[in-house]
């Protein structure tokens, strides 16, 4: 966390650049405590794609077919992440249980 304060001050006026690489360091500990490294390193990859690359929903843009794959790419990660991460069991609660016998 020192290290994030640290690479944001100086960078604007005032007091607020130091919270918000505070605010990050934090938030970027907790993720890796709480859920994990590859978790920290999937959220970090995502915010980089996101805030790097030009991406545009605009039909009329020359590059919005490659935003389109960008978007749909980060989306199938997210789903298989998603369904590995459920293991079989159903997303949405657990099944009702079968009548039988009656």
């Amino acid at each position: 966390m020192p290290l994030s304060v640290l690479l944001v001050a100086g960078t604007s006026p005032g007091g607020a650049d130091l919270a918000a690489g505070a605010l990050a360091g934090l938030l970027a500990l907790t993720m890796i405590f709480r859920v994990g490294l590859l978790a920290h390193v999937v959220m970090l990859v995502t915010e980089r794609v996101f805030t790097r690359f030009p991406l545009t929903l605009d039909p009329n843009a020359w590059y919005v077919g490659s935003s389109l794959l960008v978007v749909l790419a980060i989306l199938a990660a997210a789903t298989y992440g998603f369904h590995v991460a459920l293991a079989g069991r159903s997303a949405f609660g657990a099944t009702a249980p079968q009548r039988g016998g009656e």
